[in-house]
């Protein structure tokens, strides 16, 4: 995991010209789901683990994780990407969660990736979007 991250981030972003004059990047410039998955997993596991659901604290535990998801995102530092971060915190009553996204972009270039926690009283589930400015 801590592998995956290094490796992206070893990456020069270079950057492929089309005819039309479209800017794209290339294949090691691009952001991967797995190295953004591997950030998501380690920062929710790590903020949340075992324990118990707060209403009290689930919205500043929201911003932290989705502040850090971000934070590491952006060290990634491929050229031209944009993050945002979504994090929803629910109790967890012997429900389940279904939820259905959406996007419309350049799916050369720009990414989302989901990540999905639950322990016994928590559900979280953390996605990040990383668009391609050109």
């Amino acid at each position: 995991m801590e592998s995956e991250i290094e490796e992206q981030q070893s990456h020069i972003a270079d950057q492929i010209v089309e005819e039309d004059g479209t800017v794209r990047p290339g294949w090691s410039g691009r952001f991967r789901a797995d190295v953004g998955r591997a950030i998501m997993k380690k920062i929710v596991d790590e903020k949340i683990g075992t324990a118990t659901y707060d209403s009290d604290n689930a919205t500043s535990l929201v911003k932290v994780i989705s502040d850090e998801v971000r934070a590491q995102m952006v060290a990634l530092n491929l050229d031209r990407y944009k993050y945002g971060v979504n994090t929803v915190i629910s109790e967890r009553r012997s429900q389940g969660m279904h939820v259905s996204m959406r996007n419309f972009w350049d799916t050369k270039s720009d990414n989302a990736v989901t990540y999905h926690f639950s322990n016994e009283s928590i559900m979280c589930l953390c996605t990040a979007f990383a668009a391609y400015i050109y």
